[in-house]
C-alpha cells in the first residue's frame, strides 16, 4: 500500500514516515511539510501541502499527524480525490 505521511517532519508524524518505511507491505509514496517542501523525506518527494500532494505520486492512504487549524481540510481534500485517510492530530469535534 503506498502512504503519503502529512506532517512527516513533526515529532510523531517522523516517527509514523519511519515506521511507513520500516513496514515490508507499505511504501512511503510521499510526504507533507512545509519546512521540507521540495526535498525529500525518508526518501519519498516531500509537498508543502496535502492538495500539492494529491498531485504528485499516487498513494492510496493519507496519515495526517498536522495541526488542528488544517486536518479537516487536507481530509475533505483526501475523500474528494478517492484516498483513505488516517487521522492522527487530535481536537475535531463530532460536527466535523
Amino acid at each position: 500500500m503506498k502512504v503519503c505521511v502529512s506532517g512527516a517532519t513533526g515529532w510523531t508524524g517522523r516517527a509514523v514516515a519511519e515506521a511507513v518505511v520500516a513496514a515490508a507491505d507499505l511504501e512511503l509514496a510521499s510526504a507533507v511539510s512545509r519546512r521540507a517542501a521540495g526535498q525529500e523525506v525518508l526518501g519519498a518527494p516531500c509537498f508543502a501541502g496535502v492538495e500539492d500532494a494529491l498531485a504528485g505520486p499516487e498513494f492510496d492512504v493519507l496519515i495526517d499527524y498536522t495541526a488542528l487549524s488544517v486536518v479537516k481540510a487536507n481530509t475533505l481534500a483526501a475523500v474528494a480525490d478517492g484516498r483513505r485517510v488516517v487521522i492522527g492530530t487530535s481536537g475535531l469535534t463530532a460536527v466535523d
